[in-house]
């Protein structure tokens, strides 16, 4: 199998709805009854000849994610966006419609410790026919909870090690 990173990371800010947030490779989440934060993915070195996309979170040791909330669903929708798209709280797609949704990521204490048990550590979040650009948006399931949600880790490639974050994992 071949693993692509993703190129770009663009936080989506709901108190910044027109704001163009530099590229990062921090993944911040957060949802409270004031703001919210989301996450734009997206992959453009993705070989033409790729097959078989699988979008994979490979979890943050404890040590290195910080995790915040009880009710920790992850919403991920698979998008059409051109490569070099710039990513504002008014392109946010979960904050528009359910339509798109991709996959689910469960951040409780027992799925992420099935995860790190039973399968390396690795979510796959879903497959998706491949793409030389693939875009993705991630932001927490609406829970109407007074109280916030919040995951927070830096998207590591390898050669730097513990790698982890999103990838997508195709070619197999």
């Amino acid at each position: 199998c071949l693993i692509s990173y993703p190129t770009t990371i663009h936080l989506q800010h709901s108190s910044y709805p027109n704001t163009t947030f530099p590229t990062t490779q921090s993944v911040l989440l957060l949802s409270r009854a004031t703001l919210d934060i989301s996450n734009q993915l997206q992959f453009t070195s993705l070989p033409a000849t790729a097959t078989n996309c699988t979008l994979e979170l490979l979890l943050p040791s404890p040590t290195t994610m910080q995790l915040l909330g009880t009710t920790l669903l992850l919403n991920v929708y698979n998008i059409s966006r051109p490569a070099g798209d710039v990513a504002t709280w008014e392109t946010w797609v979960g904050n528009k419609t359910a339509e798109g949704l991709f996959g689910v990521v469960d951040f409780g204490a027992e799925a992420l410790e099935k995860a790190r048990k039973e399968d390396g550590g690795r979510v796959n979040v879903g497959e998706v026919g491949c793409n030389e650009t693939l875009t993705f948006q991630a932001g927490w399931r609406g829970t109407g909870v007074p109280w916030p949600e919040f995951v927070g880790w830096e998207n590591v490639r390898p050669p730097a090690v513990p790698g982890q974050g999103w990838r997508v994992v195709h070619s197999c």
